[in-house]
Formats: C-alpha cells, sequence, structure tokens
C-alpha cells in the first residue's frame, strides 16, 4: 500500500473539509452576490499593473550577473579532483570544508539560474517568442533535475561521515545508473542551453536592453 491507513483517512477528513469550504464560500452565497463579486470584492480599488512581470528587472538581472559567478567558483573550487563519485567522495573525505563548499556553491548558482532564465527567455521573447519558449523550458527542467541531483550529492557525502569511504563508494557504485524519472531530464539542459543561444544571438543586444524594461 502506498499511503498509510491513517493517512487516507486523514486526507478524506481534508477534502470534506475544503469542499465544505467551497460550499460555504461560493454556493450559500449565491443570494448575495455572484461569482464574480466574490473574486473582485476585495480588489476593485485597486488599479491593474500592467507592466509587471516576474521576476522583474533587478532580480533578473542580479541573478543573471550572481548565477554564472556562483557556478564559476563552485567548479574552480573542486577543479583539482577528478569529477567522478569515487574521486568526489575520497576528496570529501581529504578536504570535507572545501567539497562542500564548492557544491553550496555550484547548487546555489543553479537555484539563481531560474529567475535568471526566465528574464532572459522574457528578453528574448520580444522577437523570437517560441525558440525563447522551448529553450527556456528545456533550461528550466533541467535545471530542476541539477537540484534533485544536489541532494543526492549531500546524502553521498553524509555516508562517507556516517558509514565510512568505502563502504559509501560501495553503496553508491550499486545504486548508480537507478531509473528515477527526474534524472531523464538531465539532457534537456544541453538542448536548451543551444536553443537559448540561438534566441540570443538573433534577439541582439539583449543584455543592454536589460535596465530599459519597466
Amino acid at each position: 500500500m502506498l499511503f498509510p491507513f491513517d493517512l487516507w483517512k486523514a486526507l478524506r477528513w481534508v477534502i470534506l473539509a475544503y469542499s465544505l469550504w467551497l460550499y460555504n464560500l461560493f454556493i450559500k452565497t449565491n443570494n448575495t452576490m455572484d461569482f464574480k463579486n466574490i473574486i473582485n470584492r476585495n480588489t476593485d480599488h485597486l488599479s491593474i499593473n500592467d507592466d509587471f512581470w516576474f521576476p522583474g528587472r533587478w532580480v533578473g538581472g542580479i541573478t543573471m550577473i550572481l548565477a554564472p559567478l556562483l557556478f564559476l567558483i563552485g567548479m574552480l573550487l573542486r577543479i583539482q579532483y577528478h569529477f567522478f563519485f569515487p574521486q568526489q567522495l575520497q576528496a570529501f573525505q581529504d578536504n570535507p570544508t572545501l567539497m562542500i563548499t564548492a557544491y553550496n556553491f555550484f547548487i546555489v548558482g543553479n537555484i539563481f539560474l531560474f529567475p535568471a532564465i526566465l528574464t532572459l527567455v522574457r528578453l528574448n521573447g520580444k522577437k523570437k517568442g517560441q525558440i525563447s519558449l522551448w529553450g527556456g523550458m528545456f533550461v528550466i527542467l533541467g535545471l530542476f533535475a541539477r537540484t534533485f541531483q544536489g541532494g543526492i550529492n549531500h546524502l553521498a557525502f553524509q555516508l562517507v561521515d556516517l558509514q565510512g569511504l568505502d563502504m559509501a563508494t560501495k553503496t553508491i557504485a550499486d545504486s548508480y545508473g537507478a531509473f528515477n524519472l527526474i534524472a531523464t531530464l538531465n539532457g534537456t539542459i544541453m538542448f536548451g542551453w543551444l536553443i537559448l543561444a540561438i534566441g540570443s544571438c538573433l534577439e541582439h543586444l539583449v543584455c543592454l536592453n536589460l535596465f530599459a524594461l519597466d
């Protein structure tokens, strides 16, 4: 059974409570106001900002600068070690502070790339919308996969502390290549970068236009 019985029981109560709340909100109030008034009753006095976009030019611009730098720092800190997991685990045992710092820089840069890519897609999409749409989507899927792998890397390093280097290496080797749906997204980022690069070349002066956005 996928979930314990108690969890299913609790879930049924949550669904029931949510259904009663929806009934009280939309059905019982139908005599006094329609659905449109319910939605708009607290927003009628607010002005509409057609220029709003996420994440905005400041967050987007800052992350476009910081994300590559964080990536570069993370890679340079561990460039002296081979990239495959036995050597990475050995490096963690020899210099745990360096490796943890390197991987943290890398994963934070990966997270910061999410708003940066959204900003780049918006800029490129002014003229080449479809190219940027697909490129950005592929890259973001790859970023999610890398974040998932960041958790796996963290667990692998903890195994070195808890079980020793030899046991941790054997555990990772035995489970290496195990199927996971998220892992299938790894390849999308390579296609995404290429498509985004094409879109950026077609949309000239993309960086100079960034802070001209409102």
